[in-house]
């Protein structure tokens, strides 16, 4: 009886498990339908990080362009920004990431993240140099 449960308890945690990027998705989803609820560009950041966590940097990228259209005032927008080119770059995309990373620097060159964006911003753009 015990094996029973623990099977069913492990098969429920591993469903559970999948299910996070769908949720991530949907919870972005009802933030870009609701663009006026203050809490939407929170939600839109968490789902992006969850995306990220979870290894869809496809996806992330694409909520994180879309929330730089969506929130432009947002305090959120130096992450959606710079989580754009970190997920272009995993997603081997370095010519979207060399944009984002130029138009992260452009737009915070004072931020705490700008140093490393640069770094980045120069090994991209070496290596699509040497191509």
């Amino acid at each position: 009886m015990i094996k029973k449960l623990f099977i069913v308890l492990l098969v429920a945690a591993a469903v559970a498990v999948c299910c996070i990027p769908y949720w991530a998705s949907t919870m972005a989803e009802k933030a870009f339908a609701n663009p006026n609820d203050p809490m939407s560009p929170e939600m839109v950041n968490k789902a992006i990080n969850i995306k990220k966590m979870t290894y869809f940097f496809g996806e992330a990228r694409l909520i994180a362009e879309k929330a730089t259209i969506y929130f432009p005032d947002s305090k959120y927008m130096p992450d959606y920004m710079y989580s754009a080119a970190m997920c272009a770059e995993q997603d081997k995309r370095p010519d979207v990431a060399i944009i984002w990373y130029q138009r992260f620097v452009d737009k915070y060159p004072s931020h705490a993240w700008t140093d490393q964006a640069k770094r980045k911003l120069e090994v991209l753009k070496g290596m699509n140099e040497a191509q």
